[in-house]
């Protein structure tokens, strides 16, 4: 009885675990598309503030 209720707490946490790691790996792949929306945006703004000079 008591390996049932142990193996049901380390499934328990292996699903805790994964679930925040793939929580994790989201917001970071978020991070990242906005860093490059960013950076784009200000390559454009670059661009079109040079274009302006000449």
């Amino acid at each position: 009885m008591e390996r049932a209720i142990y193996k049901a707490l380390v499934t328990l946490v292996g699903i805790i675990v994964v679930f925040a790691m793939t929580q994790n790996l989201q917001t970071e792949v978020k991070n990242i598309g906005d860093r490059r929306i960013e950076e784009s945006k200000n390559r454009s703004a670059t661009k079109t503030a040079e274009q302006t000079k000449h």
